[in-house]
C-alpha cells in the first residue's frame, strides 16, 4: 500500500508538470480575466486543474518535498531512483511555472529539513548553488523567464519594494497584514468571527492600499487567524501543529524499517513545508 502511494504520487507529479508546462507554453491566462486585468499580470501562471496557481503550487510543492526527502533518506534500486528523480525534476519544473513564491520558499525549507534529517549537511551548499544555477538558467531559456526571475528576487525585496509601482502583489500582502492586526486589536480574545476578514476589510483597509486590486483575503494565515479567531484560535492552531510535529519526530525515532522511516521523514517534511505554504496563502479557508 505504501509503495502504491509513492508510485501514484510520482506519477501525479509527472502528469501535473506536463499540464503546467503545456499551459504556460500556450501563453494563456488561467485566472479570471477580471483578476488578471486588475492586478496587471504580465505573464500566465499555470493552475493545472485547480482554480488558482497558488493551490496548484502547493500540490506540486508537496510532491517535490516528499520525493526529495525519500531519495536522500533511503537507498533505492537504480530504476526506482531514476523514476523518482524524473518525477522530482518534473514536479520542480511544474512548480516554477506556477510563480508561487510562497511554495518556492516552502519547498526550499522542506528540502533543507530533509537533508538535515539525512545528516547530509555537506550537500546543503551544493543544493543551494544548484538551485540558484537553475534559476539563472531558467532566466535565459524559458518563456517569461525574466518574469520568473523577478518574481524570485521579489521574495528578498518584499520590504524594500513596499508600495512601489509594479509591486502591488507583495505590497498588498503587507497591507492585508496591517488590516488583520487592526481587526485583532479590536477583537483580541475571540476575534471578529470565522470568515469575517473579507467582510470587514473595507473598514480596515489602509489608505494606500491599491484600490484596483479586487482581493479581500489576507493571504497570510497568522494575520487571518488573529483577525478572525483571536488569541484563542491562533493558540489552538499553534498547539495542534506543535503536537503533530512532536509526535511525528517521536514516531520516526521509533521506526526500525528503513523504508518506512524514510516515508515518515518525507511526510514530516511535507507537513512542515505545508505550514510554511499555508502561512503565506491561508489557502484552507479562502485564497481567491
Amino acid at each position: 500500500a505504501v509503495n502504491l502511494v509513492v508510485i501514484s504520487m510520482a506519477a501525479a507529479m509527472i502528469g501535473g508538470a506536463i499540464l503546467a508546462v503545456a499551459q504556460i507554453m500556450s501563453e494563456k491566462f488561467y485566472l479570471p480575466a477580471s483578476f488578471v486585468i486588475a492586478v496587471g499580470a504580465n505573464a500566465p501562471r499555470a493552475t493545472g486543474t485547480f482554480h488558482n496557481p497558488n493551490t496548484f503550487g502547493t500540490f506540486l510543492m508537496c510532491g517535490v518535498v516528499f520525493l526529495f526527502a525519500l531519495l536522500v533518506n533511503h537507498r533505492f534500486r537504480k530504476w526506482q531512483a531514476v523514476y523518482l528523480l524524473a518525477s522530482l525534476a518534473a514536479a520542480g519544473a511544474g512548480l516554477i511555472t506556477t510563480f508561487s513564491r510562497s511554495n518556492w520558499v516552502a519547498a526550499a525549507i522542506g528540502i533543507v529539513a530533509a537533508m538535515i534529517y539525512a545528516r547530509k549537511f555537506r550537500y546543503l551548499l551544493w543544493v543551494g548553488l544548484g538551485g540558484f544555477a537553475a534559476i539563472f538558467a531558467v532566466k535565459e531559456f524559458v518563456p517569461f523567464a525574466d518574469h520568473i526571475f523577478q518574481r524570485f528576487v521579489s521574495i528578498f525585496t518584499l520590504l524594500t519594494d513596499f508600495g512601489d509601482a509594479g509591486r502591488e502583489s507583495g505590497s498588498a500582502r503587507l497591507y492585508f497584514i496591517i488590516a488583520g492586526l487592526e481587526m485583532w486589536l479590536d477583537h483580541p480574545i475571540l476575534g471578529a468571527g470565522w470568515r469575517a476578514f473579507p467582510l470587514l476589510f473595507d473598514a480596515y483597509k489602509p489608505v494606500d492600499f491599491p484600490m484596483w486590486v479586487p482581493t479581500k483575503e489576507s493571504h497570510t494565515l497568522a494575520a487571518n487567524m488573529l483577525a478572525e479567531l483571536g488569541l484563542v484560535g491562533i493558540t489552538a492552531s499553534v498547539w495542534i501543529v506543535w503536537r503533530v510535529l512532536r509526535r511525528g519526530i517521536e514516531t520516526v525515532g521509533q521506526t526500525a524499517d528503513p523504508y518506512l522511516r524514510a516515508v515518515l521523514i518525507a511526510l514530516l517534511c511535507v507537513f512542515l513545508s505545508f505550514q510554511v505554504s499555508l502561512s503565506a496563502t491561508a489557502d484552507f479557508s479562502n485564497n481567491f
